[in-house]
């Protein structure tokens, strides 16, 4: 649980925002998913010290941390551009 993990680590939702250099609402919208990109995740990934797939196991492939899409055509598509 991404909560879990950045208690852990000491911060709170504020503390993480001014870390990762964003407003706290935006941490609010990447934590809820509202906002899915990549840049604020690997930021607050490398802020917390733990890899982006463990805090968004639903996104990103634990192996190589490439996006995973939910859709099995959308992962088709995404493996032949990558």
């Amino acid at each position: 649980n991404r909560k879990i993990i950045i208690l852990q680590r000491g911060f709170s939702q504020r503390k993480l925002a001014e870390a990762v250099g964003c407003s706290p609402a935006a941490i609010t919208f990447v934590m809820t998913g509202k906002t899915r990109r990549r840049a604020m995740h690997d930021k607050i990934a490398a802020v917390l010290g733990v890899p982006v797939a463990e805090l968004w196991p639903e996104f990103y492939d634990a192996v190589n941390e490439k996006k995973v899409f939910h859709d099995s055509k959308l992962n088709e598509i995404n493996e032949s551009v990558n």
